[in-house]
């Protein structure tokens, strides 16, 4: 049996605001959580049209058709699309919705949600949005708080981790980033925490950022050896990474 692929949709953002990482972020979590759950979960961005390289872009609203014709370009089952409020400059979850696409049928919708109370968060907003998904369709998700989803009371260190994996996921999509310290440095301060998502992130972080020609080597290699420091023995994960760069560190054995 097919798995069912549900493409989750680029956050849509109070009007007139600048791009806040952090929601793309939220977006590669949430699908990357999903396919945890059995399903096939993607992301889609949108970037401005005849513009090279690639440059992010606000959407507005999409309408049911302008949704059924990315579902069904992109071979999807279901869609999910969250909107965001951004209050002193906190990204706020509002309003979510499931839609469902089947050949030969108009858009349905499975399920709509407004957010309120501590689910405003973007952090516990998050998770919330990911049980009623789950819900939704069946599984049930083993995580049951944002501590569990992120392995860290500490919202400061996820946020800041939610930032670099929205900085990643644009590079991944072919995005060259202007400012590229400030996604390493957002990514440091969670590593710095000994936040265990935002080691595991790093790597691909650093890849994607030279696929994209976000950085150059003399700049990521800073971030690595600053990273290295601040964990002081880093995980086997890193040394493809490190000898990419030509960073070593010895090892103590026993």
């Amino acid at each position: 049996m097919a798995v069912a692929r549900i493409v989750v949709f680029q956050p849509l953002w109070t009007a007139g605001e600048a791009l806040d990482f952090r929601l793309l972020g939220f977006q590669h979590w949430l699908a990357d959580r999903l396919t945890d759950l059995g399903f096939e979960g993607v992301s889609v961005l949108a970037f401005r049209p005849g513009v090279e390289p690639r440059e992010l872009m606000a959407t507005h609203p999409p309408t049911d058709e302008g949704i059924l014709a990315t579902l069904r370009g992109g071979r999807g089952t279901y869609g999910l699309l969250a909107s965001f409020s951004l209050v002193w400059r906190h990204p706020r979850l509002e309003l979510a919705r499931l839609v469902e696409a089947r050949d030969g049928a108009p858009l349905r919708q499975v399920a709509g949600w407004e957010f309120g109370g501590d689910n405003h968060d973007l952090v516990a907003g998050a998770v919330a949005l990911l049980t009623e998904v789950g819900r939704q369709l069946g599984v049930v998700p083993a995580i049951r708080s944002w501590t569990d989803a992120f392995g860290t009371t500490d919202t400061g260190a996820i946020n800041n981790y939610l930032g670099a994996l929205g900085y990643h996921s644009a590079c991944d999509h072919g995005v060259r980033l202007d400012d590229p310290e400030t996604c390493l440095h957002a990514l440091h301060t969670a590593i710095v925490a000994k936040m265990g998502l935002a080691l595991d992130l790093l790597p691909a972080l650093v890849g994607s950022m030279r696929e994209s020609g976000s950085a150059d080597r003399t700049i990521l290699a800073g971030a690595v050896r600053a990273a290295v420091d601040a964990v002081g023995d880093p995980p086997p994960t890193w040394e493809a990474m490190m000898r990419a760069l030509g960073i070593w560190r010895p090892r103590l054995v026993n």
